[in-house]
């Protein structure tokens, strides 16, 4: 949990806001990048944003508030699969740039888990929020002014401004890496490039292309022609991220243990080992061996609010059947959120920040890192004592997320 690991590393939590603590969470942050904590890095995104608003410090001391400002960003970065929808979008539209070079971690991938976790059936509206966002970013890809032929002018050299002069010289629908790289050899604006901000134009174009192919297609960001409750196997078809046709980057090396899962931690409700009951997945060819159901944690969802609180536990107590669980949450959901639309988008934010839909896109993130399926991911999470979801599990949640 989060306040063990801020004593682990001597954080004391009453002096956020303190000069003398900023150089702690930065190190901290370090830290849940190589490692991938999502968890951790969400409770930490919520405990800043708590603190900075009670001090104020942006009043007393605005240099001091950038700095802490930088870390919350960070902070999101790590935790960025995991944010609320707006969230997601608000960082897309302020530090997507910023973040597109980063050699520990990739945003595509970060984004790519947030899609995943998103209703196929709705999935492509929130890849046009998406563009959106990237179509208001205003960071900078080089210093001159560009053309903007639409507006009859110079513009700033701002994400916004490049991809409303790319769609100027190449048209707006999607376009192939040959077209992206024609358009940066020959578009006027791009020639007082240097290499490295080809690289990231290139990448933003790339990142904008995909988002144009619909999650139903073959070679989307999130959609290599798997089944919607199978999303995070069989990688080995998903598009390259990114192409890096302008200059050869190194790649990556692979992380020295699985990534993505919650920082170790013990499970709330335990997994007995004695007693097993035999459970078929939901496609009824295979058996999968687990823990009899413990008995149902003493919650309730009786509020908006508490389907904050979903874990694991809850999810296991009402059914040995995860697909029967799944549905008894969905009715109790469903008859909470009724027909008020602000309570739907309250609920699905609760949602998002529920145990259990964390745990479901930490595990997602495990996946895809180490391409390894969720059954595997399971396994190992089990054999290290850390939180995990099985394979009918990790489907419920799925079918959890379709009622937002």
């Amino acid at each position: 949990m989060l306040e063990d690991t801020l004593k682990e590393n001597n954080i004391d939590i009453t002096r956020v806001g303190d000069k003398d603590t900023l150089p702690q969470l930065e190190k901290l942050y370090r830290d849940f990048l190589r490692d991938n904590t999502i968890d951790d890095a969400y409770d930490m995104v919520r405990l800043l944003q708590k603190k900075l608003s009670e001090l104020n410090i942006k009043a007393s001391d605005p240099d001091l508030s950038k700095k802490y400002d930088q870390v919350l960003v960070q902070f999101q970065f790590v935790a960025l699969a995991a944010l609320v929808d707006q969230e997601v979008l608000d960082f897309i539209s302020s530090h997507f740039v910023e973040f597109l070079g980063n050699k520990e971690r990739d945003i595509f991938e970060r984004v790519r888990t947030k899609l995943m976790s998103i209703p196929i059936e709705v999935r492509d509206d929130y890849k046009k929020k998406i563009v959106a966002s990237l179509k208001e970013n205003r960071e900078q890809i080089g210093d001159k002014q560009i053309t903007v032929r639409s507006e009859g002018e110079q513009k700033p050299s701002q994400v916004r401004n490049w991809i409303a002069n790319y769609d100027n010289f190449l048209g707006a629908g999607f376009h192939k890496s040959i077209e992206r790289n024609r358009y940066i050899a020959q578009s006027p604006s791009c020639q007082g490039l240097n290499e490295e901000e080809k690289n990231l134009l290139h990448d933003t174009l790339y990142f904008y292309d995909l988002l144009k192919i619909s999650s139903w297609e073959v070679g989307a960001l999130d959609n290599w022609g798997l089944e919607i409750f199978a999303p995070f196997v069989g990688l080995e078809s998903s598009p390259a991220r990114p192409e890096a046709a302008i200059k050869s980057k190194a790649a990556k090396p692979p992380a020295s243990e699985p990534t993505g899962a919650a920082r170790k931690q013990p499970v709330s409700t335990g997994r007995p080992q004695p007693s097993v009951v035999d459970l078929k997945d939901t496609k009824g060819d295979q058996v999968v061996k687990k823990p009899a159901s413990p008995a149902p944690e003493k919650f309730t969802i009786n509020s908006v609010a508490s389907i904050a609180n979903l874990s694991v536990g809850y999810l296991q107590g009402l059914s040995p059947d995860p697909h029967q669980a799944a549905e008894q949450i969905k009715r109790q959901i469903i008859k909470l959120i009724g027909v008020s639309p602000l309570e739907k988008s309250q609920a699905k934010n609760n949602w998002q920040q529920s145990p259990l839909y964390r745990l479901y896109i930490a595990m997602g993130e495990a996946s895809m890192k180490t391409k390894k399926p969720i059954r595997e991911v399971a396994a190992e999470c089990q054999q290290n004592n850390q939180p995990y979801l099985t394979e009918a599990e990790f489907k419920a949640v799925v079918e959890i997320s379709r009622i937002f």
